[in-house]
């Protein structure tokens, strides 16, 4: 202790000069050395502090990024587990599609059996078709004999009605005759009262005409204008004058024979009065109807018991509504020519068919016959696999035959198929 007292008053001074010149020399040391290190030190620290600022950014990124690729995965397992679960749907609809498809097939193996069938069925109606038709053309030679026979029968009966009504006549005159005589008997003088209508009856009284002539040759002048003739003659004139005025005019002819009570005698006395449709029959009116029985000498009364008038109002409205339908199968066979055609004529076509080959724009005989075979058959492809077992070859050579109406060649075609 003394010894650091004793060394501090002698070098005292001088250590506190050195240790000031050693502090300033470590100040001037560390200005000029350290402190170049020590900022060097500190912008690399503060670089290490933005890299690491810079890092922690890119690492909160990269975690937000991480928390999206997390959810994109938990949606992208979501995902996959839904398709999952499509597949197995689908792995069953395919199941069920194919137990489907195989019972189609069989289906379709049945269908193809069936249709077979048919065609074979088809085949036997056809012939059981072709022996109906050799049995009507049998029964049609025998109706056609029994035409004739009937013909012979009717013109028998014709001639059979025409003599009964030719006696009926003779009967009604020579009634009136005598209706007449005895008429005149009441106004004859006493002398001549011998003239009797049963002396009239007791004589030989068969005519070669008329018995109203030898009637007439009987009498004297005077009497004669008082016969039945002349009644005749005005009710055949007034028939005459009225047809076309009370009575329409006839407008073609009819068979009056077809009214009941009519017969061919009967008609010819009709028609020379000018009563030749049923138009003017059926407006006949109770005077028409007394005056044509004086006019044609028919029987009093015979014309309203046999119902001429009403039987030839029936025959008219019958006449009218065939004349209707005519016309309307006309106008419809004519539609049909210049619109459409009915393709089912063509043997092998069908009402299936039909519709495919109109879908196709083939509407018309015409437009099938300018089609060919190979044009035909695609057209069938195409609408189905049961439409190719169809044969089109001989379709546009029928179809040309039907547009030329060559019917019986068409016909002769259709048999050899």
């Amino acid at each position: 202790m003394e010894l650091f007292e004793q060394f501090l008053r002698e070098y005292g001074p001088l250590a506190g000069l050195c240790a000031v010149f050693l502090f300033l020399a470590g100040f001037l040391l560390g200005r000029f050395l350290v402190m170049p290190a020590l900022r060097k030190e500190k912008k690399h620290a503060e670089n290490l502090m933005q890299l690491c600022r810079t890092a922690e950014a890119s690492k909160q990124k990269l975690e937000e990024q991480l928390l999206e690729k997390d959810q994109q995965l938990v949606e992208r397992e979501k995902r996959l587990q839904s398709k999952e679960q499509l597949a197995a749907v689908w792995e069953g609809e395919a199941k069920g599609c194919e137990e489907k498809l195989s019972q189609l097939e069989t289906q379709w193996k049945e269908l193809q059996k069936q249709h077979q069938n048919q065609e074979q069925h088809l085949l036997d109606l056809l012939r059981q078709v072709e022996d109906r038709n050799a049995r009507l053309q049998e029964l049609e030679a025998q109706r056609e004999a029994l035409r004739e026979e009937n013909k012979q029968l009717v013109s028998q009966l014709s001639t059979e009605q025409v003599a009964l009504e030719q006696i009926a006549q003779m009967q009604s005159t020579l009634n009136a005759a005598l209706q007449r005589l005895s008429e005149l008997e009441s106004k004859l003088p006493e002398n001549q009262s011998s003239f009797s209508p049963a002396a009239v009856e007791t004589e030989t009284f068969v005519p070669e005409g008329n018995g109203e002539e030898l009637l007439k040759e009987k009498l004297d002048p005077s009497a004669k204008e008082l016969l039945p003739e002349d009644d005749t003659e005005r009710a055949k004139a007034w028939i005459k004058r009225a047809v076309g005025e009370h009575l329409p005019e006839a407008k073609g002819q009819d068979d009056l024979t077809r009214i009941e009570g009519i017969g061919p005698f009967i008609e010819d006395q009709l028609h020379a009065l000018g009563l030749c449709t049923f138009e003017q029959i059926a407006a006949l009116d109770d005077k028409a109807i007394d005056l044509l029985t004086k006019a044609i000498r028919f029987i009093p009364g015979r014309i309203k018991k046999d119902r001429w008038v009403e039987q030839a109002a029936a025959l008219m409205k019958t006449k009218a509504g065939k004349e209707k339908k005519k016309k309307k199968k006309k106008s419809a066979k004519g539609a049909s020519r210049t619109s459409i055609d009915d393709l089912k004529l063509i043997e092998g076509i069908g009402p299936k068919i039909e519709e495919v080959l109109n879908k196709a724009g083939i509407k018309t005989w015409k437009q099938l016959a300018e089609q060919s075979v190979d044009n035909l058959r695609k057209i069938l492809a195409s609408a189905g696999k049961r439409f190719t077992l169809h044969k089109p070859d001989s379709w546009p050579q029928q179809a040309r035959l039907a547009a030329e109406a060559k019917w019986k060649e068409l016909k002769a075609l259709q048999d050899e198929l």
